[in-house]
This record gives C-alpha cells, sequence and structure tokens, in this order.
C-alpha cells in the first residue's frame, strides 16, 4: 500500500521553491515556508512508513493530503495577487499555512510517533501481526478518530446575568468542530453538543439527587436508557478537583471504571486513561479578560491518535469545567 503523502509534499516544496524566485513580494513568507517544509520532509517521510507498517488506509489522511494541495494552490497563486489589499490577504493566508505546518511538526507528530511504538510494542507482546491491529477507542463514533494525534481548543463563553454558559470547540485551523449549548429555559441541568452543521450529536443530562454527582450522556437528543452511551460520576463523594470515574453503557454493573479523569501534580493540566495508558491531555492555557456581560475562557485538548475526541470533549467540558 502506498500514501500520497510524500508526493504531495514534494509537489508543494518544489512549487514554494520556483514561485519564490518569480513572486518578489512574497519572498519572505516563501522563504520562511521553504524553511518549514524542509524540516518537516523527514516526518512526512515517517508519517508513510508508519501508515504502512500499522496498515492503515490511505483515505484515513485524505484530510492532511488536502491540506498540502491547499497549500499548493496558495503558493501557486502568490505570482497572480496584483492589489496592495490582495498582497496583505495573501501574505496572512501564507502565514497561517506556515503555522499550521509548525503546529504539525512540534506538536502533532512526537505525540503521533508515541502512540505508534506503544501500539507496535503492544501488539508484539500479544502477538498479534500489524495487519490485525484495533488500536482504536471509540464510544460516540469512529468518525471522531483520526489516524493523527489532534490538538484541539475549548472556549466557555461565561454569561452573566443568568445565562446559561456555552461551549465551542476548534481544530488547529480555528474551525468551529463543536459547540455545546443548553436550553435558555430549562428547570433540568442539561447540554447538547452539537456538531459543525448543527446536528446533535449527544446529550449532557445530570441525574438528581445523586451523591457522586453522576452525569449520562447519550445519543442525539434522547434520554431513553437505550441509547445511554457512557455516565460520569465523581469518584470522591467531596473533592476539590476534578477526578472522575467514566463507565460505558456495556459496563452496567461498575465494578471497575472503564476511564479515569485525574489531575496532574501540577495542578494545570488533567489526563484521561484507559488503565495506566493515557489517551489525551487537558491543559489549562489561557483566561481571556472580563468584558461586560460575559468573560471568555479556554483550554488545549490534546488528543492521540485513533482516539474519539467527541468522548474527550465531553469529558472536559464536564470535569475541569466544573459542571459536575
Amino acid at each position: 500500500m502506498t500514501v500520497r503523502i510524500p508526493k504531495e509534499f514534494m509537489e508543494l516544496l518544489r512549487h514554494v521553491v520556483e514561485i519564490a524566485v518569480k513572486a518578489i513580494r512574497f519572498k519572505q513568507s516563501l522563504a520562511n515556508l521553504e524553511s518549514t517544509l524542509t524540516r518537516i520532509g523527514p516526518v512526512i517521510k515517517e508519517i508513510e512508513q508508519d501508515n504502512n507498517v500499522l496498515g492503515r488506509s490511505p483515505k484515513e489522511l485524505e484530510p492532511l493530503v488536502r491540506k498540502m494541495e491547499e497549500g499548493t494552490n496558495l503558493v501557486l497563486k502568490c505570482s497572480t495577487v496584483r492589489s496592495w489589499c490582495g498582497r496583505i490577504r495573501h501574505h496572512k493566508q501564507l502565514d497561517e499555512f506556515e503555522n499550521w505546518l509548525r503546529t504539525l511538526l512540534v506538536e502533532l507528530i512526537p505525540p503521533m510517533a508515541r502512540d505508534v511504538k506503544e501500539i507496535l510494542i503492544e501488539n508484539k507482546t500479544q502477538g498479534m501481526g500489524s495487519s490485525s491491529i484495533q488500536g482504536s477507542t471509540i464510544v460516540i463514533g469512529s468518525k471522531y478518530c483520526t489516524p493523527l494525534p489532534m490538538a484541539l481548543k475549548i472556549v466557555r463563553k461565561v454569561k452573566k446575568l443568568g445565562f446559561p454558559d456555552k461551549f465551542s470547540v476548534q481544530n488547529p485551523s480555528n474551525d468551529i468542530i463543536f459547540n455545546l449549548e443548553r436550553p435558555y429555559f430549562s428547570i433540568h441541568k442539561r447540554f447538547t453538543l452539537f456538531d459543525g452543521e448543527n446536528n446533535p450529536i449527544v446529550t449532557l443530562h445530570k441525574k438528581r439527587m445523586t451523591t457522586h454527582h453522576r452525569w449520562e450522556v447519550f445519543r442525539g437528543e434522547s434520554r431513553h436508557k437505550d441509547d445511554l452511551l457512557f455516565s460520569v460520576k465523581q469518584h470522591h463523594v467531596i473533592q476539590r478537583e476534578a477526578n472522575l470515574d467514566v463507565f460505558l453503557a456495556s459496563n452496567p454493573k461498575e465494578d471497575l471504571c472503564d476511564f479515569k479523569v485525574q489531575r496532574s501534580w501540577s495542578g494545570r493540566s488533567y489526563t484521561v486513561g484507559v488503565q495506566s495508558h493515557n489517551i489525551a491531555q487537558i491543559d489549562d492555557k489561557r483566561v481571556a479578560p472580563r468584558t461586560f456581560g460575559f468573560t471568555e475562557e479556554s483550554v488545549e485538548v490534546r488528543v492521540k491518535a485513533n482516539v474519539d475526541h467527541a468522548f474527550i470533549v465531553n469529558l472536559e467540558v464536564l470535569g475541569t469545567r466544573s459542571l459536575i
């Protein structure tokens, strides 16, 4: 099986070198882009090798391939931009694309390499072949798993005057992929997670009169027991920080939790784990200045490859955002 990433990458790098000679006004931006591409080249080849070893389908990496193609089209337009406003806009787009590549190199690739090693070691221990790897963590849906680690930003708009808070989730390109909203007029503590097209994915409902402050998460906008996906509760009846036990619907006895959310010793991050293996990390990074009527808070979430990031988003808002 052959993955197309190196071909698309080399095409992009070739056009950057060629256009830099012709488009003098973009010389510095293209030089910066060429430098970043040169650094990321060996990493791109490593992605190809890892995916061949793990037997992943080329279709799983189509978003990354499309991003390389978008970069090529962006570079080719440098020689046709004439207006002053157009040049400013194009400089900004080039800088944004280079920043995306830097994020790929610094934040996403190292965790991916660790994930690959862990999967290969685990399967070697279990005597499994690489073609039979089943290393995905799927709770809400397989479409929320990606073959690469994913960095997300969750923004919480803290409303005043009695209005409910709103949450939005952004990918590295600052596209909103999820929204979490609570009905304005509801006596029940309930939130619904929507995708980028405003389709309901899951509903979070808090059970009344429970000592461990239990939340239940249902598929879509349902509250029927057959649509229960998982439930979350505090590990201790009284606790100051997030220390949560997560039970899947397939584990009704709840003798042992399926996942745990725990605060780090530094107090500035949380991990989501299954047994001794962490699948995501949540970092408190920034609190925006207060403005009239609301404040905005944000956290960064790093999700490992092949882990359901919609599931991780739900755990983040239930735990570290103090809904629990």
